[in-house]
């Protein structure tokens, strides 16, 4: 009975101590140890050293006092001890040490040999309480100690490092009361061993040296030495408050690590700079930009004449002036002249969305911008705008202007992002400013005879240092227009050309650059300097090959552009950012504010006299982030919010950000911003956003989301396209079923999946075919990063942005003629090899092909006259079309539908936007508007921004009890509404006009079908239910384009849908699909009309053209023609230019005739026109242009294809021109004369292409920048 007893007695103690074990080790268990030097692969996994310390006197007596000579207690001091330095070195709170099991009366075979102790530590706490918490965790992992630990640590299968040692990887042994033999075969990385004399304990510290130096391991001894003083002599100090350093390590870091040399900083400010500059070299080319220059006095002296105009304006110091304009002479004159002025300038990137710019306006306050004529449509309402081009400023006086501000006033303002969303202004006073250029002037020996080549965005900080600090020395500054920047070619040649000194940009941009440069090319370059992320490996051995000094420098905007310095970076310095400039401090501090030990990673946080003023109307956040200074009495410290450690020599390593904010390409990019714009999307349900670190250097982003609807990545890139700069937008976006989260219900990012190309790839993997597809599949390993790339994968769906394709073009140009937009155009490899050609002789010979069958052309043409003539087998099939018409002679058109409420989609489209305003002029029907948006605001928000562009937001106060806005999707079920809401809706909609449409040159069919088609049908069901409803479907002539087999010519009109044509377009095999699904539906008692659209053009009135005008083909090709000088003679009338406000108008003119139901009308202007009376046209404007035969043309392109800079306009043309394709085609021509013939009974005219409008049109496209 006992013996039965005393087994269920044992049996109960065993569950009991099981269940303590896997409680104590349960949850997410990470290692506790001291921050490794490095990690030697390739060796063994431990080489064991050692370092001994006697521990100090005071110490030795403060462990004596608190232990009572009894050395278990020693042994819970101990450990209690290395908690708080393993908390202070690793920043967790969650600390596992172990030791052996205590030694025994009796040796023998025990169950455990060691026991791992978990505590928590908080800095809160005391150490006592810390003591005491240990005391217990020791006691009982020792009263427990009788299961096989080993076996529960086996089971929880814990993570540990890539080379699988121990999860202990701190071991404490005392002597005295442990067998070190128990823990032999632990392979942990430090054992701290304490041997306790009558008058003394030697610590000795066993570690693996290809994880730490001695050096390191002697500072964490005193370290430890230091901690056991600072908690022996006060218990009760709280944990936040022992600092583990020594006072000489303190020193060290303080005062050793921040020795600066002195610069001369002059009282003055940064105008009086230059002007005293201008004294010295007023004859030195200042500024230069392509073919373009100007001198330091002229410079000057249209600064002053231009400030004077400001000056009338009332401004007074830190009042803010904004500066919007491309890169050029006229920008460096509008900041120079904001200053003299004595006003505050902001700069406004015109590259930002008009949202974002928009905003900056707003937050600052700004009354007054800078700006050219192809700005002034940006902003409206009470802001000025002053031309900068306005020739009347320059008549003025032009000598130098009294000084207005004092050194405290702001000289600028940087807005960086925020992590609400919203971007955060920076102050920054003319004192930080000038300190900054003039050390900069003296660190680098900035002299008269250097020039220096500005890559820099003027809305980025890093503009400033490279821009006033060149200007203030006498040096010539080269800067380059938003084409330029992205011509690896065109950088190579002025850096040959101009001589180039010094190079300023971000480290990926610059790498790329250097990658193809010639030594030749290079020979004038003596420094390039980098910052705002990590430097490429390649960049630093190439500069080390061509012995051009390679310098990295950081800063945040908060401590005036520039805080640490690096200089001739080797391939040991990837991440430094090297040690503080002049008047700068830095702290790297723990979570406490405490300093943190060398080699400890950190926030690095920022002291001296170059700190920025705070944030423009933020006064929270500026105290939050400019705090008092521990330090320094009276001082202030910023916080940067970067991770970063110091090395023993004093120099800083990088790590990354702390809060989530990265650098991207040196944009400092709040991750938060870019989750709140995809959490802003109406189908996102949950988002989050990280940066991954890139192996060649800098960083990526992969987006996560949850939806409840499949989203492809073209969405969201054209979705963030709208709302966020392209170094926002993410290279990655994965759709997951869940965003994991941590026990403690926060987002677990380090669970989220590997982001990579198979993942993202959205076409079944296709391997190359040929010579061509494999070259360039080749180059897309390289440049993304990737595996296996299939021919069918987007180049922009697994990782390829802006800089990847300057790269991937550059690096393909070394045997292909190839530019940066092709990368864009063709964003397969199936497309690209089908559109590049080898640099031979293949173009030039595909050319005269072209040449030969040109001729052919012309002269069939010329011997049957088939130019568009409707002749011989057609003749009867035209007949017969204007047959059809008669029956609409005695047609009914005054009988009107009176629509009460109206749904419009695609409101925010560019046809869309000019519907509205003829339903709003010329109907009384409300008109509700399905615009996609999170919510009612953010889709109101979309509309008036469109409103604003097209029309002034005076029209939009004007419609606002018009119009009701729904926040939807055509392509949703319900719409993305409510059930309720949508069958409400379908009891008051009497009329639909679907202008949604998804219209681009590529992209993945999906995106096409589910707008276009599958919004369709949707909008076909909506018309069923509830209210019968009448609808109007806008379509597009293209649908006609295609091959029909055995067919050569033919005609298409308004009575024609699907003759069996075939297109490689999705854009037109979706509108076609989409007419049948609208026919269809009129078979069964639903009033349909269609609306085919030709070339939609510019608003004939006014000349202005949609927002984004770059997508127009026409209007490319004609830019193209202009650049060229040259057009070909192409006499046949087949452009047609239909007036976006005339094509609206004769739509509503149309859509709500009774006598027109279920018709067809084909909407474009019939005053056809060729390419030459376009060119006649132009003459008038542009007198250099001149037009040869096709075949002369065909010369010129031959003789120019090697041009740099007419390349892209060629390729441009041909692609236009696109012969091999055209000719495999059938001819279909589109007859309009059903649909001009009814517009012609409402007295409806289409305007024909004049002077006029071609006046109009030329000058929308230069206040725009198009031209």
């Amino acid at each position: 009975m006992n013996e039965k007893n005393s087994g269920i007695n044992i049996l109960h103690e065993s569950i009991k101590e099981k269940n303590y074990w896997e409680e104590n080790l349960s949850g997410v268990l990470i290692k506790s140890n001291f921050p490794y030097d490095t990690i030697q692969k390739g060796k063994k996994d431990y080489n064991k050293e050692k370092v001994e310390l006697n521990l100090s006197k005071e110490a030795f007596w403060g462990l004596q006092k608190l232990s009572n000579d009894s050395h278990y207690k020693l042994h819970v001091l101990l450990v209690a001890s290395l908690n708080v330095m393993l908390y202070k070195y690793s920043g967790y709170g969650d600390i596992i040490i172990g030791s052996p099991i205590y030694k025994q009366k009796t040796e023998g075979r025990f169950i455990n040999t060691f026991l791992p102790f978990r505590n928590t530590v908080k800095g809160d706490i005391t150490f006592k309480q810390l003591l005491l918490q240990v005391r217990d965790t020791i006691l009982n992992a020792n009263e427990n100690q009788n299961y096989p630990v080993e076996s529960i640590i086996n089971k929880l299968n814990i993570q540990v490092d890539d080379m699988k040692r121990s999860l202990l990887d701190v071991l404490v042994i005392v002597e005295n009361i442990h067998y070190k033999k128990y823990i032999e075969h632990i392979s942990s990385n430090m054992t701290f061993v304490f041997s306790v004399e009558k008058n003394d304990v030697l610590l000795s510290i066993e570690y693996n040296s290809n994880l730490y130096t001695k050096s390191t391991v002697k500072r964490i001894a005193l370290s430890l030495d230091h901690t056991i003083k600072a908690i022996t002599n006060d218990v009760h100090k709280k944990v936040k408050d022992i600092n583990v350093l020594s006072p000489e390590q303190n020193e060290e870091i303080l005062i050793d690590f921040n020795r600066k040399q002195e610069v001369n900083d002059k009282p003055k400010l940064i105008q009086e700079l230059f002007e005293e500059q201008v004294i010295k070299t007023p004859n030195n080319i200042a500024i230069e930009i392509g073919s373009k220059t100007i001198t330091y006095k002229a410079l000057n002296e249209k600064a002053n004449q231009l400030a004077r105009t400001l000056r009338e304006k009332e401004l007074n110091p830190n009042d803010i002036v904004g500066i919007m304009i491309e890169p050029s002479i006229e920008l460096a004159i509008g900041l120079m002249a904001i200053l003299k002025a004595g006003a505050t300038y902001l700069p406004l990137d015109p590259r930002y969305p008009v949202d974002r710019l928009k905003f900056m306006v707003e937050d600052s306050k700004v009354e007054f911008i800078l700006s050219d004529s192809n700005y002034s449509h940006v902003f409206r309402g009470n802001i000025k705008i002053l031309d900068i081009t306005d020739q009347a400023h320059f008549s003025r006086d032009r000598s130098n202007l009294s000084i207005l501000q004092g050194r405290e006033d702001l000289a600028y303002i940087i807005y960086t992002s925020g992590s609400t969303g919203k971007p955060k202004g920076v102050m920054v006073e003319h004192r930080t400013v000038c300190k900054t250029i003039l050390w900069r002037k003296d660190e680098y020996g900035l002299k008269p005879d250097h020039a220096v080549l500005q890559l820099v965005s003027y809305s980025f900080d890093a503009f400033i240092g490279g821009f006033f600090a060149p200007i203030v020395s006498g040096s010539k500054i080269v800067l380059l227009n938003n084409d330029e920047i992205k011509n690896i070619n065109i950088i190579r040649k002025y850096i040959k050309e101009k001589k180039i000194t010094h190079l300023h940009g971000v480290p990926l941009l610059i790498s790329i650059i250097m990658e193809h440069i010639s030594d030749e090319e290079a020979n004038s370059l003596k420094t390039i300097t980098v910052g705002g992320d990590r430097t490429p490996p390649n960049l630093i051995n190439i500069c080390l090959e061509k012995d051009i000094e390679l310098v990295n420098e950081y800063g945040p905007t908060e401590n005036t552009i520039i805080s640490t310095i690096f200089r001739n970076m080797n391939n040991d310095s990837i991440s430094k950012i090297g040690k503080p400039i002049y008047d700068t401090d830095i702290y790297i501090l723990d979570q406490d504010n405490n300093l943190c030990p060398i080699g400890v990673t950190g926030e690095i946080c920022i002291s001296g006299g170059r700190l920025a003023r705070g944030y423009l109307n933020r006064p929270q956040l500026t105290a939050k982030k400019f705090v008092k200074n521990p330090f320094k009495q009276d001082g202030v410290m910023y916080k940067t919010g970067d991770l970063a450690k110091w090395c023993e020599d004093g120099n800083i390593d990088f790590i990354g950000r702390k809060d989530f904010q990265v650098k991207i390409r040196g944009f400092r990019v709040e991750l938060g911003e870019i989750e709140a714009k995809l959490l802003a999307c109406s189908y996102i349900k949950q988002a989050v956003v990280i940066a991954r670190g890139l192996e060649n250097g800098g960083n990526y982003l992969s987006a996560y989301f949850v939806s409840d609807k499949k989203v492809t990545n073209n969405e969201l890139v054209s979705y963030l396209s709208n709302e966020l700069p392209e170094y926002m937008i993410p290279s990655y976006f994965m759709q997951i079923q869940d965003i994991p989260v941590t026990a403690n219900g926060k987002i677990d990012r380090e669970s989220l999946p590997l982001a990579n190309s198979k993942i993202n790839t959205v076409a079944e993997y296709v391997e190359p075919r040929n010579d061509i597809e494999e070259k360039i599949a080749e180059v897309w390993k390289i440049v993304l990063g990737a595996r296996n790339i299939g021919i069918y994968d987007n180049f922009f769906s697994v990782g390829g942005d802006s800089l990847k394709a300057i790269r991937a073009a550059s690096m393909l140009s070394e045997r292909f003629h190839i530019e940066i937009n092709d990368i864009y155009k063709y964003q397969t490899i199936q497309m690209l090899a089908a559109k590049i050609d080898y640099l031979s002789e293949d173009l030039v010979t595909r050319i005269t092909t072209y040449k030969r069958e040109i001729a052919a052309m012309e002269e069939e043409q010329a011997n049957t006259e088939k130019n568009k003539e409707i002749e011989g087998e057609l003749t009867d099939q035209y007949n017969l079309y204007m047959r059809k018409i008669e029956k609409y002679k005695d047609l009914n058109l005054e009988e009107t539908i009176n629509y009460k409420n109206i749904l419009l989609t695609g409101a925010t489209g560019y046809v869309g936007m000019y519907l509205l305003r003829e339903l709003i002029n010329f109907t009384d029907s409300t008109i509700y508007l399905l615009v996609r948006g999170k919510n009612i605001k953010e889709a109101e928000k979309r509309i008036k921004q469109k409103v604003d562009f097209y029309f002034g937001l005076e029209f939009y106060g004007e419609i606002s009890d018009r119009i009701k806005i729904l926040a939807g999707d055509i392509s949703e079920r319900y719409f993305g509404l409510e059930e309720s809401n949508y069958e409400a809706l379908s009891m008051e909609i009497d009329c639909i006009i679907n202008s949604a449409a998804y219209v681009k040159h590529y992209g993945d069919y999906e995106r096409f079908y589910n707008i276009n088609v599958k919004g369709t049908k949707n909008l076909m069901e909506f018309s069923r239910i509830g209210k019968k409803k009448d609808y109007n479907h806008i379509s597009t002539t293209t649908i006609s384009d295609g091959n029909i087999d055995g067919i050569k010519r033919g005609l298409f009109t308004e009575y024609e849908t699907d003759i069996g044509q075939k297109s490689n377009s999705y854009y037109s095999q979706t509108k076609l699909e989409s007419e049948k699904v609208v026919i269809d539906a009129s078979r069964n008692d639903i009033n349909i009309k269609i609306f085919r659209l030709g070339n939609v053009s510019f608003n004939y009135e006014t000349g202005t053209f949609q927002e984004n005008i770059d997508d127009n083909a026409i209007n490319k090709m004609l830019k193209s023609y202009i650049k060229l000088k040259v057009f070909p003679y192409i006499d046949a009338k087949m452009l047609n230019f239909s007036y976006v406000d005339q094509l609206a108008k004769s739509i509503i003119l149309l859509f709500n005739k009774k006598a027109l139901n279920n018709e067809i009308f084909h909407i474009y202007n019939p005053h056809q026109v060729s390419i030459v009376d376009i060119a006649n046209l132009l003459k008038e404007k542009y007198n250099f242009i001149k037009v040869k035969s096709l075949g002369e043309f065909l010369e010129f392109i031959s003789d120019n294809i090697y041009d740099e800079e007419l390349r892209p306009y060629i390729d441009n043309v041909l692609m236009y021109m696109d012969i091999e394709n055209n000719k495999n085609s059938t001819e279909l021509i589109s007859l309009n004369e059903k649909t001009n013939y009814i517009l012609d009974k409402m007295d409806f005219k289409w305007d024909e292409l004049d002077d006029a409008a071609i006046n109009r049109m030329i000058q929308y496209w230069r206040k725009v920048n198009f031209m």
